[in-house]
């Protein structure tokens, strides 16, 4: 074949190239999407990849065109939540090539928010928690750590879970039909079945303890609470706030009849509530004198409650002529018995009284003629000294200077001389039938403490070497109405004449008076308890022991004594 010339060899070339595209296979690569990508619904979806044999055809992406350079085509597309199959064309004369690929499009991930507190307290176990899911997702599944998910609308909730009874920590989210999480959320339940606790109320500045019932004006009242969890405290319905951890009842519903109701409430639910009553003058008045009456019975005195017992005895006080002061309510207990005797201190002399409750006993015993017949006799209440008077005691008003600092019991007596000074205190001797029925306590025995002396109870001739002891060395050895050497020690004088039997004994607390036609000097009078010079057996609740008036010895003192008024 000869040569072409050049003119016409490039004429050929092109007709050859011509015909060898037209003929060329169409090819289509699509590098993205992959098939069954995920995308936020904030990003745009990247539609890449490479065609070959395009030639004049073009290239479709769900029906839109798109351009294609150096064989090269790639567009982003936003597309709405959901699923979407792309489909990717090339075209080229009556030539179709065709790709398509799933895409989901995802909505933003759930957002949860807790309208309950983080910390949660239960007294149950169980918590209830509210809030709300923002989500695109038709369903939404709430999930908390170690319970069973549970499914809800977008939106508002309030769900319940019963959680096992002890404090712990757990976490919440929400997650939507794609499997998107919102961030999670930590909770601490907080276990408390504890109800708060009143720890004490007691009137500010004062000593009396408080009751149910509450007299009108008393002093304001003051009180604590024992939680650790407390939420709020309320008085009548109404949030007190504490003034350095106390709370206080002021005088305002303390000087009206009525109800005071005292709430605590802790943060898991738990509620202590408290009430008390504020009588009014008309019930004040009856109320004291069902507690006086009662003092006279003290099988009854002891059902009373304590500030019923203060409040009798404050009400005393103030009939004293301000000559006693109040100290306050002790328990004494002895042999199985147990009293709550209110004491008084004599401010004259500063002799300390107990108040003993009036009521019925025994008096006497079998064993010697001069304490026979046993008589049932009654006692009103009375004061009687807690111990023997003391050589202090004594010399406090017979000298100005009170020289004598002595707590040894005045002994060297007689009863005339105890007499003047029983008078000049304005005080007097116990009768027989009071000094045994102080003595005895409740007791029916041979001795305040029992049938046996050991001699550790009271001082005799046995171990008192000789001399009397302070009223100290026995303060652990007191009877059940707090009596301090009722037995041994000194002989102490009563009111009475001395009879040789009770036959005729009146049955009352009242001092037996013989009717002997003797000088009053010569009469004699009884001496009970025995002393420190004294056989055992004389240091007994019944013996009775006699002397003249005027006859004075070392181991003879006394125990004051004064009336109610």
């Amino acid at each position: 074949m000869p040569f072409l010339t050049n003119p016409l060899r490039a004429l050929v070339f092109s007709l050859l190239v011509l015909s060898s595209t037209a003929c060329a296979e169409l090819k289509l690569t699509v590098k993205s999407p992959e098939d069954e990508t995920r995308y936020s619904s904030s990003d745009a979806v990247l539609v890449s990849g490479s065609v070959e044999n395009l030639g004049d055809g073009l290239i479709e992406v769900q029906g839109q065109k798109i351009p294609v350079n150096d064989d090269q085509f790639q567009t982003r597309m936003k597309l709405a939540p959901g699923k979407h199959n792309l489909v990717i064309k090339a075209l080229k004369g009556d030539e179709v090539l065709k790709e398509e690929r799933a895409v989901f499009i995802l909505p933003n991930a759930p957002k949860l928010t807790l309208k309950s507190p983080a910390q949660l307290y239960t007294k149950t176990g169980q918590i209830k928690l509210s809030g709300e899911v923002k989500s695109s997702s038709e369903s939404i599944t709430l999930q908390l750590t170690g319970f069973p998910p549970s499914s809800i609308k977008p939106g508002p909730f309030k769900k319940s879970f019963q959680c096992k009874p002890r404090s712990q920590k757990l976490d919440m989210n929400a997650e939507d039909s794609f499997n998107q999480k919102s961030p999670k959320i930590e909770l601490r339940v907080i276990y408390d079945p504890e109800a708060p606790k009143i720890k004490r109320i007691t009137p500010l500045n004062k000593s009396l303890s408080v009751g149910a019932t509450l007299f009108k004006g008393h002093p304001p009242l003051e009180f604590q609470i024992e939680d650790a969890h407390l939420d709020k405290v309320l008085i009548n319905e109404e949030i007190t706030k504490p003034v350095k951890n106390r709370y206080v009842i002021s005088k305002g519903p303390l000087n009206k009849a009525g109800t005071i109701t005292l709430k605590a409430i802790d943060k898991a639910g738990n509620v202590t509530t408290q009430s008390y009553v504020v009588l009014s003058e008309g019930e004040q008045k009856k109320l004291l004198s069902k507690t006086l009456k009662s003092l006279q019975e003290r099988e009854a005195w002891a059902k009373e409650s304590n500030p019923d017992k203060e409040r009798a005895l404050k009400d005393i006080e103030g009939r004293m002529n301000g000559e006693f002061q109040f100290l306050g309510l002790k328990r004494f207990s002895c042999q199985g018995l147990s009293n709550e005797i209110g004491q008084f201190r004599h401010k004259k002399t500063g002799v300390v009284f107990h108040l003993i409750p009036g009521g019925k006993f025994q008096m006497g015993s079998t064993l010697r003629p001069d304490e026979q017949p046993i008589k049932t006799v009654t006692i009103p209440a009375f004061f009687l000294a807690q111990r023997e008077l003391s050589e202090d005691e004594w010399s406090r008003l017979q000298s100005p200077k009170n020289e004598i600092k002595s707590a040894l019991p005045k002994g060297n007596l007689s009863w005339l001389e105890a007499k003047q000074w029983l008078d000049k205190a304005s005080l007097r001797f116990p009768s027989e039938a009071e000094w045994e029925y102080a003595c005895r306590s409740g007791s029916q025995s041979k001795y305040y403490w029992g049938d046996k002396d050991n001699g550790e109870w009271s001082w005799s001739a046995a171990n008192s070497q000789g001399k009397s002891q302070e009223a100290r060395r026995h303060s652990s050895k007191a009877n059940a109405f707090g009596l301090i050497d009722s037995l041994g020690n000194l002989w102490e004088f009563c009111a009475d004449d001395y009879l040789d039997s009770y036959q005729n004994h009146s049955g009352r607390a009242s001092p037996q008076i013989s009717s002997s036609k003797l000088p009053y000097n010569d009469k004699a009078v009884v001496g009970r308890g025995g002393s420190y010079k004294s056989p055992r057996d004389e240091s007994r609740s019944a013996f009775r022991g006699l002397a003249k008036r005027d006859l004075k010895a070392i181991d003879h003192g006394l125990r004051p004594a004064i009336s109610l008024p």
